[in-house]
């Protein structure tokens, strides 16, 4: 089973041109800047790292501003470009919505505009744990669907060509 989804992962990372990233803090930390970097090596790559995101975040039209530090980074045809607005980790910024993402993850306008991904790459779900329980371990059922239907909806929208990197 193991070689199984090794090799549908790098046939998925052959196949791709464009990769859009997407994750929490750990992709807005030295994880996301590590990853971005191989998979930049042969591909264009969208990185966009929130702290404290869920998937529930980037869903829907509600927007959620949450701090805790962001990290966004394109690089395409060779060429490097930062974050067109950066902040300071405290202070409190939007999510970006995944929806328009699909269509062009060119998230700042400083970016070139017209970037498909063919692959979605997403590391989200280590906020997960604490947001769906006490101090006691006692799990919320009303707060676990929420998140099972975030999650759902997000495979949805991606139509197949994801790779999820777990907590």
């Amino acid at each position: 089973m193991k070689t199984l989804v090794f090799i549908t992962l790098f046939s998925s990372l052959l196949l791709a041109k464009n990769i859009l990233f997407i994750g929490d803090s750990h992709t807005a930390g030295p994880f996301g800047k590590n990853i971005h970097k191989l998979l930049s090596e042969n591909h264009n790559v969208v990185t966009l790292g929130h702290s404290s995101s869920a998937p529930i975040h980037w869903l829907g039209v509600k927007e959620y501003k949450l701090s805790g530090g962001a990290f966004n980074q394109m690089s395409f045809n060779g060429k490097t470009y930062l974050n067109g607005n950066p902040t300071h980790w405290r202070v409190k910024v939007n999510v970006p919505k995944i929806t328009p993402l699909l269509q062009d993850a060119a998230y700042h306008s400083s970016w070139p505009l017209g970037f498909e991904p063919d692959l979605i790459v997403i590391a989200l779900g280590a906020n997960d744990a604490r947001a769906l329980s006490d101090q006691s371990g006692n799990i919320n059922a009303s707060q676990y669907a929420k998140r099972q239907e975030a999650i759902e909806e997000m495979l949805e929208l991606v139509a197949g060509k994801c790779i999820w990197i777990g907590p």
